[in-house]
């Protein structure tokens, strides 16, 4: 007997190709369940394979290259990250300096290899890949898209030739393309850049505490975008128990009410964990009795540039029966007056009683 709910037909793919061409079937769970199965399958199947290569974080790293009046440039990987990439068959990685573009990877036949890269036709006789990385955008953003590339390999059939992408794009609606193939991409993309023992490591020995300043000077070490950052520490591996969102606000408006004009967020973390799992950013941004939000533009419109500082505050939030409070510290830093604005960047962490 058929199951009343069928699973997305990206993971069924992904099951059938990874697991088991009858893994569904076996699956006792709703589709949802096993979603997330797939997912974390593929999440350990990445980092055991990545794991000899790994040597320092960022892994899939990048030289880049000087300015210079280029059109098209090869980028050239370390030792360790070019045996990965062989690994996925990716062929030649370009910097493209074309306006707009982002990124693409574009599977080749082991002829077009041979036609293209003579040198390279004895290493990937059976086809592979080439990248091309938009290079009109900052370091940080081309590393994002350079993993989400690479992660698109995982959804074809490398042995192949060419390379066989595993769902049709016929069979997809643009919702289910885009939240949950390129989606899914991203995901894998942060396992690639910042792989999860590493990493762990990598916190667990200065970095526990959540704090505005850590947060800060992770992304300075490691160049890595503000987003990757947040993502990995809160919503993918729940190191740190806080929420991370940054934005501006408009200095100019001094009418308390009329917050849609003078908060602009731009980036808050999704899936807060333990503490902060009932708080709704979105609707705190839009309350005018919101604490968090009167000490976010008082902040703004008050504090010198550059300099983190703290806050208690008490937010007041609907649980699943009643009300509770949320009693947590507001680091918040802000930078220089711009066109009567001011970005800021802020953290909310729970208040640890000592006991």
């Amino acid at each position: 007997m058929r199951k009343k709910y069928s699973p997305s037909p990206i993971f069924l793919r992904l099951a059938e190709y990874y697991i088991n061409p009858d893994a569904y079937n076996y699956w006792e769970g709703g589709p949802l369940e096993f979603k997330a199965m797939v997912k974390n399958f593929l999440i350990e199947h990445i980092n055991a394979s990545i794991e000899p290569y790994v040597k320092s974080l960022p892994f899939l790293n990048i030289n880049f290259p000087k300015y210079g009046n280029w059109l098209k440039y090869e980028i050239e990987f370390e030792e360790n990250i070019k045996a990965f990439l062989n690994e996925r068959k990716i062929v030649k990685v370009f910097l493209w300096n074309k306006e707009k573009f982002e990124g693409s990877i574009i599977p080749l036949s082991g002829e077009e290899i041979k036609i293209r890269y003579k040198d390279l036709a004895n290493l990937f006789p059976n086809g592979g890949f080439e990248i091309l990385l938009g290079a009109c955008f900052n370091r940080r953003r081309i590393l994002t898209t350079f993993a989400h590339e690479v992660a698109h390999t995982y959804f074809y059939d490398i042995h192949k030739d060419p390379p066989r992408c595993l769902i049709s794009k016929e069979i997809l609606t643009i919702r289910i393309w885009y939240q949950e193939f390129e989606g899914m991409a991203f995901d894998l993309g942060r396992e690639l850049l910042l792989p999860r023992k590493k990493f762990i490591e990598y916190v667990n020995s200065k970095y526990k505490e959540a704090s505005l300043k850590n947060f800060l000077e992770m992304c300075s070490n490691l160049d890595i975008s503000k987003e990757i950052l947040s993502q990995r520490l809160i919503k993918d591996l729940k190191l740190w128990d806080a929420c991370i969102f940054w934005g501006k606000v408009n200095c100019r408006i001094k009418d308390p009410d009329n917050i849609s004009e003078s908060l602009v967020v731009e980036y808050r973390s999704k899936r807060k964990s333990d503490y902060f799992r009932n708080l709704s950013l979105k609707k705190e941004f839009k309350n005018i009795n919101s604490e968090l939000t009167a000490n976010i533009l008082k902040h703004a419109r008050t504090a010198p540039s550059y300099k983190i500082e703290e806050y208690p505050i008490s937010i007041l939030i609907k649980g699943k029966k009643k009300y509770q409070t949320l009693e947590c510290f507001l680091q918040i830093m802000c930078g220089k007056p711009f066109n009567g604005e001011r970005r800021f960047i802020a953290l909310l962490r729970p208040v640890i009683v000592k006991r």
